[in-house]
Parts: C-alpha cells; sequence; structure tokens
C-alpha cells in the first residue's frame, strides 16, 4: 500500500507538470486561450492590446520553463529521494496559492466576471494541484529511513 501511494505521489505530479510546462512553455498563447471561449473579446472588452497579450503569454512561458526545470530535477533525483516529495508539496502549495490570487483578482474585477464568466478551469486546476501537493505531502511526513 505505502508503495502504491509513493507511485501514485511521484507519477500524478510528473504527469500533470510535465505536461503543463511543456504546453505553458512551447504552446503559452493556445493553451491559454482555450480557456475562454472567445479570446479576442475578452482581450478587447479588457482593453488588453496585442503587445500586453504577448507580454503576458512570456510570463506563462517563463513560468512554464520554471515547471519543467523542477519536473526535469526530480526525475533526476527519481522517487526514492525523500526531499523529492517535499519539494512537490511546496510547489503545489505555491501554485495552488497563486492560482487562488488569479481567481481573487479575476472575481473582484466586474469586468473581467462579465466577460469570462465560467472559470470552471480554474477550480478544477486548484483541486487538482491541492490533491497533489496534499497527497506528496503525505508521503514525505511518512517516510521512515
Amino acid at each position: 500500500m505505502k508503495r502504491i501511494l509513493i507511485n501514485l505521489a511521484f507519477w500524478s505530479f510528473q504527469i500533470i507538470n510535465t505536461l503543463t510546462a511543456v504546453l505553458m512553455t512551447f504552446v503559452p498563447k493556445p493553451l491559454h486561450e482555450s480557456l475562454f471561449k472567445n479570446p479576442q473579446i475578452v482581450y478587447a472588452k479588457l482593453g488588453m492590446s496585442n503587445i500586453a497579450v504577448e507580454m503576458f503569454h512570456n510570463v506563462i512561458r517563463g513560468h512554464g520553463a520554471v515547471l519543467l526545470a523542477v519536473s526535469i530535477f526530480i526525475f533526476i533525483q527519481g522517487i526514492k529521494s525523500r526531499s523529492v516529495y517535499l519539494l512537490i508539496a511546496i510547489v503545489c502549495a505555491l501554485s495552488v496559492y497563486a492560482h487562488i490570487m488569479t481567481l481573487h483578482q479575476h472575481l473582484g474585477t466586474e469586468a473581467i466576471v462579465a466577460v469570462i464568466g465560467d472559470f470552471t478551469s480554474l477550480y478544477v486546476t486548484i483541486f487538482i494541484t491541492a490533491a497533489v501537493g496534499i497527497l506528496n505531502g503525505i508521503v514525505y511526513f511518512m517516510w521512515d529511513n
């Protein structure tokens, strides 16, 4: 049972984080815009210029590159290193915090709520990230040398 928990914790993060990081790094615009029904209307209603949109997508690209580096490092360290689970839990906790702050900012701005309307993908992202982080925290704290 312990072995299953360890594998589930490690590989759930690796699969989700690596896939997300690759998409964020190499195709940030299509990834981000897939969250909206009509991204051009969202950008226009919020008064974002094309340059601002591209700059925003470059920020997403940078975030993805960092997450990809973390996934590569964790893969190199391997499943048998206790500190990997602490790193994963920290990454997940900080990601959940960032997503909650994004949600808070979006829900606090009437223009964004009116244009986007549906935040289901953000809620799902927060839930999955929190679950993976908690799972890895459990593995870290139950680890016996």
